[in-house]
């Protein structure tokens, strides 16, 4: 918008977000960028871990995007809860975003 700060209300976290996710601080975020270690052989188990963790809380809103960083030799595996809106590669890096399976938000219909 005209006038406003681009970077209002813009607020970043770094942190293992698999602790963070556990902190009562962890709710009502628009977008989650999940940056886990890769290819240590336990990639598809620690994705699952992550997207639970994401999905059993409010950690985003209803409408909110999950960012997930993979390498692009990772099996993609089924995300039980999450509809994969896009991926993306970049190298050997693999973007894959994420929004909740379920009902629409109130009023986007």
């Amino acid at each position: 918008k005209p006038g406003k700060e681009p970077m209002a209300g813009l607020r970043v976290l770094t942190a293992d977000v698999l602790d963070f996710l556990k902190s009562p601080s962890a709710r009502d975020f628009d977008y989650v960028f999940a940056d886990p270690p890769y290819e240590t052989g336990e990639d598809s188990l620690q994705d699952v871990r992550l997207l639970t963790a994401v999905g059993s809380g409010l950690v985003l809103k209803r409408d909110g995007l999950l960012i997930l960083e993979q390498s692009r030799r990772t099996q993609a595996g089924s995300a039980p809860g999450w509809n994969e809106v896009d991926a993306r590669n970049y190298g050997e890096t693999l973007l894959r975003f994420f929004r909740q399976a379920g009902p629409p938000p109130a009023g986007s219909g």
